[in-house]
Protein backbone atom coordinates (compact mmCIF):
# COMPACT_ATOMS: atom_id res chain seq x y z
CA UNK A 1 0.00 0.00 0.00
CA UNK A 2 1.32 3.33 -0.71
CA UNK A 3 -0.71 6.48 -1.29
CA UNK A 4 -2.19 8.50 1.55
CA UNK A 5 -4.09 11.75 2.16
CA UNK A 6 -2.08 14.26 4.17
CA UNK A 7 -3.46 17.77 3.62
CA UNK A 8 -0.83 20.46 4.18
CA UNK A 9 -3.01 22.89 6.18
CA UNK A 10 -5.43 20.74 8.18
CA UNK A 11 -5.97 17.36 9.74
CA UNK A 12 -6.89 14.56 7.34
CA UNK A 13 -10.07 13.88 9.32
CA UNK A 14 -11.25 17.49 8.87
CA UNK A 15 -10.57 17.30 5.13
CA UNK A 16 -12.38 13.96 4.74
CA UNK A 17 -15.46 15.07 6.70
CA UNK A 18 -15.68 18.27 4.68
CA UNK A 19 -14.86 16.97 1.19
CA UNK A 20 -15.89 13.33 1.38
CA UNK A 21 -19.08 11.37 1.81
CA UNK A 22 -18.76 8.81 4.60
CA UNK A 23 -20.31 5.46 3.64
CA UNK A 24 -20.57 2.20 5.58
CA UNK A 25 -19.11 0.30 2.61
CA UNK A 26 -18.51 0.94 -1.06
CA UNK A 27 -18.95 -1.34 -4.04
CA UNK A 28 -15.94 -0.54 -6.25
CA UNK A 29 -17.96 -0.84 -9.46
CA UNK A 30 -20.55 1.69 -8.24
CA UNK A 31 -18.15 4.47 -7.21
CA UNK A 32 -18.64 7.50 -9.50
CA UNK A 33 -15.79 7.85 -12.02
CA UNK A 34 -14.97 11.35 -10.77
CA UNK A 35 -14.47 10.04 -7.21
CA UNK A 36 -12.28 7.61 -5.33
CA UNK A 37 -12.54 5.80 -1.98
CA UNK A 38 -10.34 6.92 0.89
CA UNK A 39 -10.12 4.64 3.92
CA UNK A 40 -9.41 6.31 7.25
CA UNK A 41 -7.64 3.73 9.40
CA UNK A 42 -7.21 4.13 13.16
CA UNK A 43 -3.78 2.77 14.08
CA UNK A 44 -4.13 3.68 17.75
CA UNK A 45 -1.39 6.30 18.08
CA UNK A 46 -2.20 7.84 14.68
CA UNK A 47 -4.58 7.59 11.75
CA UNK A 48 -3.84 6.96 8.09
CA UNK A 49 -6.07 7.87 5.15
CA UNK A 50 -5.27 5.41 2.39
CA UNK A 51 -6.38 6.13 -1.15
CA UNK A 52 -7.99 3.15 -2.86
CA UNK A 53 -6.71 4.20 -6.28
CA UNK A 54 -7.60 0.84 -7.85
CA UNK A 55 -9.73 -2.12 -6.86
CA UNK A 56 -6.82 -4.14 -5.45
CA UNK A 57 -5.64 -1.24 -3.30
CA UNK A 58 -9.18 -0.60 -2.07
CA UNK A 59 -9.65 -4.27 -1.18
CA UNK A 60 -6.33 -4.26 0.69
CA UNK A 61 -7.31 -1.18 2.72
CA UNK A 62 -10.71 -2.66 3.62
CA UNK A 63 -9.52 -6.19 4.42
CA UNK A 64 -11.94 -7.70 6.95
CA UNK A 65 -9.11 -9.70 8.55
CA UNK A 66 -7.50 -6.42 9.60
CA UNK A 67 -9.23 -5.55 12.87
CA UNK A 68 -8.31 -1.86 12.98
CA UNK A 69 -11.28 0.56 13.02
CA UNK A 70 -11.92 2.07 9.59
CA UNK A 71 -14.17 4.62 7.95
CA UNK A 72 -14.71 4.85 4.20
CA UNK A 73 -15.12 8.17 2.42
CA UNK A 74 -15.93 8.76 -1.23
CA UNK A 75 -13.96 11.83 -2.31
CA UNK A 76 -13.89 13.73 -5.60
CA UNK A 77 -10.57 13.18 -7.38
CA UNK A 78 -10.37 16.92 -8.04
CA UNK A 79 -10.45 17.65 -4.29
CA UNK A 80 -7.59 15.21 -3.72
CA UNK A 81 -5.64 16.79 -6.56
CA UNK A 82 -6.08 20.23 -4.95
CA UNK A 83 -4.14 19.07 -1.87
CA UNK A 84 -1.42 17.36 -3.87
CA UNK A 85 -2.81 13.84 -4.16
CA UNK A 86 -2.72 13.74 -7.95
CA UNK A 87 -0.12 11.10 -8.67
CA UNK A 88 -1.00 7.73 -7.13
CA UNK A 89 1.49 5.01 -7.89
CA UNK A 90 0.76 2.36 -10.46
CA UNK A 91 0.66 -1.26 -9.33
CA UNK A 92 4.06 -1.83 -10.95
CA UNK A 93 5.61 1.14 -9.14
CA UNK A 94 4.19 -0.02 -5.81
CA UNK A 95 5.39 -3.59 -6.40
CA UNK A 96 8.88 -2.24 -7.08
CA UNK A 97 8.77 -0.12 -3.90
CA UNK A 98 7.49 -3.09 -1.88
CA UNK A 99 10.27 -5.25 -3.32
CA UNK A 100 12.87 -2.63 -2.35
CA UNK A 101 11.43 -2.50 1.17
CA UNK A 102 11.53 -6.30 1.48
CA UNK A 103 15.14 -6.36 0.20
CA UNK A 104 16.09 -3.69 2.74
CA UNK A 105 14.42 -5.69 5.51
CA UNK A 106 16.21 -8.87 4.42
CA UNK A 107 19.56 -7.07 4.36
CA UNK A 108 18.91 -5.63 7.83
CA UNK A 109 17.98 -9.09 9.14
CA UNK A 110 21.12 -10.55 7.59
CA UNK A 111 23.29 -7.82 9.20
CA UNK A 112 21.67 -8.46 12.57
CA UNK A 113 22.18 -12.18 12.17
CA UNK A 114 25.87 -11.67 11.36
CA UNK A 115 26.24 -9.35 14.38
CA UNK A 116 24.52 -11.96 16.56
CA UNK A 117 26.79 -14.76 15.27
CA UNK A 118 29.87 -12.54 15.78
CA UNK A 119 28.84 -11.89 19.38
CA UNK A 120 28.35 -15.61 20.00
CA UNK A 121 31.76 -16.39 18.52
CA UNK A 122 33.49 -13.59 20.45
CA UNK A 123 31.89 -14.53 23.78
CA UNK A 124 32.65 -18.26 23.52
Amino acid sequence: MGYYVNPPNEEKEVFLHREGLEVPKADWDKIPKDSIPVVLINNGAFTAAGIGYDKDEYVAFTDKEDGRPKKIFIVKKLKLKEIGCDNPRTKEEQRSINQDIRMGQMLEEAKNSVKHEFCKITIQ
